[in-house]
């Protein structure tokens, strides 16, 4: 796993490295405007709660999946607009700078009251592109930074085995 900076929620400039320091950690991508993020981050906190004094949990705030009236980064350069963000009133523009970043970062854990750590991605959004591009993507990274296992899409259960696993070695 590259050596990242990320932008941390209170607005510290660190290495990546900085999360995997002390143990392993889950790292997951997420936006408020994904619904799957919305509905799958708190199994992460569950997680995190289980193995937190061997695997840290933390959210990589990336660019939104569904932003209002831009395109979406999934959807050939078209807007993409999913019924349950309009039923919700999650209709939000693609942020432009970090700040804006923030301010979206800051509704997401209001919304599902969370008390995992959210780091921000860059504007260039390079730690989306190099964990691979998806809305809600998880990579295990061991105190090395060696990804141990990779999820295109964040499933709590698979990823609490392959936690078991590593653990185990």
């Amino acid at each position: 796993m590259p050596n990242l900076t990320m932008v941390m929620d209170d607005g510290r400039r660190q290495p990546l490295s900085q999360l995997w320091k002390e143990r392993p950690v889950i790292l997951l991508t997420g936006s408020v405007t994904c619904t799957v993020s919305r509905a799958r981050i708190p199994d992460a906190a569950s997680l995190a709660r289980k193995y937190g004094d061997q695997v840290s949990v933390a959210v990589l705030y990336t660019l939104e999946a569904h932003p209002s009236g831009d395109p979406s980064p999934y959807r050939d350069s078209r807007e993409w607009q999913l019924p349950l963000n309009v039923q919700e009133g999650i209709l939000r523009k693609q942020p432009h700078t970090l700040e804006e970043r923030d301010h979206l970062a800051d509704e997401l854990k209001e919304r599902l009251g969370l008390s995992l750590p959210v780091v921000l991605d860059e504007m260039n959004n390079r730690g989306w592109t190099t964990i691979g591009g998806g809305p809600n993507m998880a990579v295990l990274v061991d105190r090395n930074g060696v990804v141990q296992a990779k999820q295109a899409w964040f499933d709590a259960e698979e990823m609490q085995e392959e936690i078991q696993d590593f653990l185990s070695l």
